[in-house]
């Protein structure tokens, strides 16, 4: 794996995690009983100034992916639906928290992530070498819950 390869297998990772968030929150506004989101709707957010407020909703909300899965997992069991595997939680909590560490012309390099402290000791939660198949492994769990959100979204179109 090359510096490029690696930058481009990250890049694809994060892009399908922000669109897993996405689609679970398009999901869960389109729900009924959603939290209102009147004021979003005819909104042009892409052009809304930093400050300017906008009502909670389950669209702007500030729920955790973990928070948003498991939001969806609730209404697939009850629309007896397929649900989504958690552990796309961790391989976003891993991206985020974790330490990537490896010489800068060698590639691949590794990723750890730590527990947080108990009695001033951490354990080694994750470490794994980001090789093309582990970015390729990680991708296909991250995708196959964004195919399960677009599922159920277009079922109940």
């Amino acid at each position: 794996m090359t510096s490029d390869e690696h930058v481009l297998s990250l890049g694809k990772l994060l892009g399908n995690i922000h669109v897993l968030e996405m689609s679970l929150r398009v999901f869960l506004m389109n729900r009924p009983g959603a939290r209102v989101v009147h004021e979003v709707y005819g909104t042009d957010l892409l052009n809304l100034p930093a400050g300017s407020e906008l009502p909670e909703s389950d669209f702007t909300s500030f729920a955790y992916l973990s928070e948003l899965v498991d939001r969806f997992n609730e209404v697939a069991v009850s629309d007896e639906a397929p649900t989504i595997d958690q552990s796309v939680v961790e391989v976003r909590n891993t991206l985020m928290h974790g330490c990537v560490l490896g010489s800068i012309n060698e590639f691949p390099v590794h990723i750890l992530k730590f527990s947080k402290p108990l009695s001033g000791r951490v354990c080694v939660t994750i470490n794994e070498r980001m090789t093309t198949e582990w970015f390729a492994q990680q991708n296909r769990l991250v995708y196959s819950a964004v195919q399960t959100v677009a599922e159920c979204l277009a079922a109940k179109a």
